[in-house]
């Protein structure tokens, strides 16, 4: 029965990636570039392009400083 539920989940991993919106994958290449660029490499120059002007970080925190 495990074997039968994680085959499931998985295929509807592999489903979902799939058959994602281009919304979808337009805002996980922006996750991804913001992650890769700013915090991987110090580009924060690229914030203005990556996130709006009214962003409110909801992080632990709740202070991006």
């Amino acid at each position: 029965m495990k074997i039968i539920i994680t085959v499931s989940a998985s295929l509807l991993l592999v489903a979902g990636s799939l058959f994602g919106s281009p919304l979808q994958e337009k805002n996980k290449a922006v996750a991804r570039q913001a992650f890769e660029e700013m915090l991987s490499r110090g580009r924060f120059e690229l914030a203005e392009q990556l996130y709006a002007r009214d962003f409110i970080n909801h992080g632990i925190h709740h202070d991006a400083s």
